[in-house]
């Protein structure tokens, strides 16, 4: 089962390309300050908390048995930042999606990382 680690430092490109490459569905990385907008990939974890965030020393293990919905969780608790869990086809499997906007489509809250990739 693939895994990786997410750091402050680790910028949003390197996190979005990792995802990519474990668990096959896309990630986004919403800025705080402005719900709506996605964040550049060029910029850290640790530079897009909302203004008076304070830095939490460490790092979260990403495990492709989590779900969705704790991993986004964790990312909000540990970095300050909104992140959705998206894939760009039309699901296979039959489960409840929301569309995001065009050809993307968000992944439940309830299923896996690993399953998050073959919707």
């Amino acid at each position: 089962m693939p895994e990786f680690k997410v750091s402050g430092r680790m910028k949003v490109k390197t996190l979005r390309d990792q995802f990519r490459k474990a668990y096959g569905s896309e990630l986004s990385v919403i800025n705080p300050e402005n719900d709506g907008w996605y964040v550049g990939d060029d910029v850290t974890l640790a530079s897009c908390r909302p203004a008076g965030k304070r830095a939490k020393p460490g790092e979260i293990n990403v495990r492709g048995n989590m779900l969705v919905g704790n991993f986004e969780k964790e990312m909000k608790e540990e970095f300050g930042v909104k992140i959705q869990i998206h894939y760009s086809k039309k699901s296979k499997s039959g489960k409840a999606t929301q569309e995001v906007g065009g050809t993307r489509y968000q992944v439940p809250d309830n299923v896996t990382l690993t399953e998050s990739g073959k919707l």
